[in-house]
This record gives C-alpha cells, sequence and structure tokens, in this order.
C-alpha cells in the first residue's frame, strides 16, 4: 500500500491534512483511477484466497519442521533409536488412496511369502 496508489495517506490526527486529501480525492480524477487499481491490487494480494494459500504454507512449513525434528530425536535417543530395520520396506503413502496403499502392502506381504 502506498500514498497514491492504493491509498491517500495523512497523519493520524490531522483533520486539515484529511480535509485536503478528501478534496484532492474528488477532484483528480487521475488519482481516482489510480486508487482504484491499486485497491484491486492489494485486495487480489491480500485477499481470503491468498491468505488460506499463505496459511496452508505456514501449516506445511511447520508440520514439515515439527516431523523432522520429532524422527532426529527419535533416531537420537539413548534407549531404543528408532531405525529401520535391515529388511523394511518404504512405503511412501503420500499420495495413495488408503485402498491403494493397503493393496500394495497386500502385494508386498504376498511377495515376502513367496520369496521365503
Amino acid at each position: 500500500m502506498g500514498d497514491g496508489r492504493s491509498a491517500v495517506l495523512v497523519p493520524c490526527g490531522s483533520a486539515p491534512a484529511l480535509a485536503r486529501a478528501l478534496e484532492r480525492v474528488a477532484t483528480d480524477a487521475s488519482l481516482r483511477g489510480r486508487l482504484r487499481a491499486g485497491g484491486h491490487a492489494v485486495v487480489a494480494e491480500h485477499g481470503w484466497d491468498a491468505a488460506a494459500r499463505a496459511h496452508e504454507r505456514a501449516y506445511r512449513d511447520f508440520l514439515a519442521t515439527a516431523l523432522a525434528d520429532r524422527d532426529a530425536s527419535d533416531r537420537s535417543r539413548a534407549t531404543s533409536p528408532l531405525a529401520m530395520a535391515a529388511d523394511a520396506v518404504h512405503l511412501d503413502t503420500t499420495r495413495m488412496s488408503i485402498a491403494d496403499a493397503v493393496a500394495r502392502v497386500l502385494a508386498l506381504v504376498d511377495l515376502r511369502r513367496r520369496q521365503a
């Protein structure tokens, strides 16, 4: 937000400055056009959609950091550190439906049984 772009700024509590700014806006069509366009830009940048995207990014970043910290703590603890077993299978289910994840696990179990 800037003076003359999306707002007309006046000193707080100054009635004469406010009166001059209102007169300027009322009499200057070019200024009104800039303020209107600038206001639309501010709304697009700070509207609900932008706020929702920013909150989602913040939550994802927070969770990623919290999970990484938790995993690091679990791996480095003195008693029973969390570690992947030598024969473990890593299955990333991030983009899978529950049904797809279950089907993949069952297929892996079946494969292990046939290999044994």
